[in-house]
């Protein structure tokens, strides 16, 4: 499924006429988990000229002013809860009846 939304983010940056590079990822044996590894690292070829600092939270009008960037997908829709999961995060938040 990360394929899925990796390509989702890939063409959204060339549907706004950004270049793509994919970086390889390497998975090893005694890997716990998922990091944050890096996917991609775009460029924007024409970036417009700005006066006023670029926001933290980018919308698409926010992205022909910025030059380049390295991005990581989160598909945060694809994760599941299970009680695993509720245990592992026991500290933000508290289940009820179990």
């Amino acid at each position: 499924m990360s394929a899925v939304s990796e390509t989702i983010v890939r063409e959204y940056f060339e549907l706004h006429e950004f270049l793509v590079r994919q970086h390889r990822k390497y998975f090893g044996q005694t890997r716990h988990g998922e990091g944050d590894d890096i996917d991609f690292f775009v460029l924007n070829p024409h970036p417009q000229s700005h006066s006023e600092p670029i926001p933290f939270v980018l919308t698409s009008t926010d992205l022909p002013k910025v030059d380049r960037a390295v991005v990581v997908v989160k598909g945060w829709h694809t994760d599941t809860f299970s009680h695993r999961s509720a245990e592992q995060h026991s500290g933000n938040f508290s289940l009820r009846g179990t």
